[in-house]
Order: C-alpha cells, then sequence, then structure tokens
C-alpha cells in the first residue's frame, strides 16, 4: 500500500480468534490494528493496538463516534464479533439475534458512511447445515438448523445487501471448526484436554460418529491475513470456506487427545443434542487456488501442540 502500512480493525478482537489475528498481525505482518470488544482485551493498548472496549450490539453514542473514528482511518475490517455457541442458541435465540445480527447491522452502518473501508465478514460452515458425503462448495445450498445458524446466515445476508447497495468490497468467509491454544473451555477439544488431563470420564453425544472438518487456528489466521491483503478496493462480494478438506468424527477425535495426553479415558454416552450436524465437511479448492492457502498444521500436529501448550509448555 505504498510503504505505508495497512491498517486493519478487528471486531471481537479479545476472542479466540480475535485474540490470535490480532497477535500474528502485530508480531509477524507489522501493521497498524484496532479492535473492538466486549470483554477487555489481553494485550495493552499501544501505539501499534488500539482497543475499544464496548458493546457493538448497543453502542453509546460516545463509543459510536469513536468507533466510526477508528473505521475511518482502517483499510480492512475484520468482522468477527459473534455469539458463536451453536447449543446454547436454542435456550437463548434473542441474545444470537441481537449480537449476530443487530450488531452487523451497527458495524455495516458505520461503514457504509466511512468508505472506503474493506470488509471480510467471518460467518460459519453451520450455514451449509448437513453436507452429506459431499464436501460443500461456495455453491452448496444453505440450510441453517440452529437458531445460531440462522443468525449468521442473517448477518452474511445484510453484509452482502451492503456490499452491492453501497459500493462497500466485502469477503465472506465460512470457518468450519477451527481449534487451538486458548480456545473456550466449552468446546468438544478443549473440553476433552480438560477432562483428559483431570482423569475424568469423556461425555459422547449420540454415537460419536458426528463428523467435522477441522483448522488449526493459526492456519485460519493466515487465511484472513492473505485476503486482507489482496481484497479489491473495487466493489466486489464473494463468499470463501475455510477448511481443511478432510472429515474427521468425534470418536477419532477423542481418540487423538487421549493418544496425546497418554491416556486412556472412560467414556459415558448420552443423547445427541438437539441440532447436532451429522456431517459438516468444506471443499477448501477457492482458498487454495485464488489465495494460494492450504491447512499447513495438519490435525494430529495440532492437536498434539493443543495438549502440550494445555500442559503449559511450549508448542
Amino acid at each position: 500500500m505504498g510503504g505505508t502500512p495497512m491498517k486493519v480493525f478487528v471486531t471481537g478482537a479479545s476472542g479466540f480468534i480475535g485474540e490470535a489475528l490480532t497477535s500474528r498481525l502485530l508480531a509477524s505482518e507489522g501493521l497498524a490494528v484496532g479492535g473492538i470488544d466486549l470483554v477487555p482485551a489481553a494485550k495493552p493498548r499501544t501505539a501499534a493496538f488500539d482497543f475499544i472496549q464496548a458493546d457493538l450490539a448497543s453502542l453509546r453514542p460516545g463509543q459510536r463516534n469513536q468507533l466510526r473514528e477508528k473505521i475511518e482511518q482502517a483499510d480492512v475490517v475484520i468482522h468477527l464479533a459473534a455469539e458463536s455457541y451453536v447449543h446454547d442458541s436454542y435456550d437463548a435465540p434473542e441474545r444470537y439475534v441481537q449480537n449476530n445480527i443487530a450488531a452487523t447491522f451497527q458495524l455495516l452502518e458505520i461503514i457504509r458512511v466511512s468508505s472506503p473501508v474493506r470488509l471480510i465478514h467471518v460467518s460459519t460452515c453451520e450455514v451449509y447445515g448437513n453436507t452429506g458425503l459431499t464436501a460443500a462448495t461456495e455453491l452448496s445450498m444453505v440450510r441453517p438448523l440452529s437458531p445460531y445458524a440462522a443468525t449468521k446466515l442473517s448477518g452474511e445476508a445484510l453484509s452482502s445487501a451492503y456490499a452491492s447497495s453501497y459500493q462497500i468490497p466485502t469477503t465472506i468467509v465460512r470457518p468450519f471448526n477451527l481449534y487451538g491454544p486458548g480456545q473456550q473451555s466449552n468446546r468438544l477439544i478443549p473440553r476433552t484436554i480438560a477432562r483428559v488431563r483431570d482423569g475424568q470420564a469423556l461425555h459422547v453425544s449420540g454415537d460419536g460418529r458426528q463428523v467435522r472438518d477441522w483448522t488449526y487456528v493459526a492456519d485460519a489466521v493466515e487465511l484472513f491475513i492473505r485476503i486482507a491483503h489482496t481484497i479489491s478496493a473495487e466493489p466486489t462480494l464473494e463468499v470463501v470456506n475455510l477448511s481443511s478438506g478432510r472429515g474427521t468424527s468425534v470418536n477419532e477425535i477423542l481418540r487423538m487427545i487421549a493418544n496425546a495426553a497418554g491416556r486412556k479415558p472412560a467414556l459415558r454416552w448420552s443423547d445427541e443434542h438437539a441440532g447436532s450436524l451429522r456431517t459438516s465437511v468444506g471443499a477448501n479448492h477457492k482458498a487454495t487456488k485464488k489465495y494460494g492457502w492450504s491447512p499447513r498444521v495438519c490435525l494430529e500436529e495440532g492437536i498434539e501442540r493443543t495438549v502440550r501448550l494445555s500442559r503449559g509448555r511450549d508448542a
């Protein structure tokens, strides 16, 4: 960008993916980074990292003005902020509507009057529903099966409409299952690691044959950065899957974690969660062809790294 460092603004900057992304942008890319999150940032504010602690879905006037000022200074906005735990969305759908739809609307309204700025909207593979035996491509039918998935697809629709109505260059990224150090403790891999480490039995939902597509968080961050560096300033709209293209059953994930931890935990079976997908696998041909991206960390290695870091060791 003419020798001037690109300025990136990240919503959901304190979350699992946001923390990994902002850390990489600051440490390896030498970029100016801003962020917003309701949760305080793990890193201190500096000249290179400007953070706003606020609820994107219900900004006060002063916070809205502050956010507009930061976005007007940005080249790219990466929108990660969201409620993202599928099962909770059945009990609290209104919260998901507020944080996944209303918050996206608030952001888009600020971007609309702050152009030129480019948008990377991070959605979810859950919009596809069950993919079946064939990996979902960006052209596959969308069939959300949970309130969470429905709110994320609604957010996509808003971003798509703003892209075409107000000429905002937009890339929608649909990550499949991400994992790695720092992930929320209620997710499958960190929850399983903690139970194995503590010698507790593992609770398996359903038969454990549900299939998921897993990508290590550092690889996901790499794709976001590649898109940020290449997204056109011209009005565009595209959708990109973030996936490994490899399906792995829950039972196999449990086995990998147990092997990496050197334990043999007991298993306890329970009824399958309502709305759980049986198969969710994505094709990554578009990300590979357009951005030269493919996952570098295989699932076995990624789980071993995550297990080691859970013990306080350096991966």
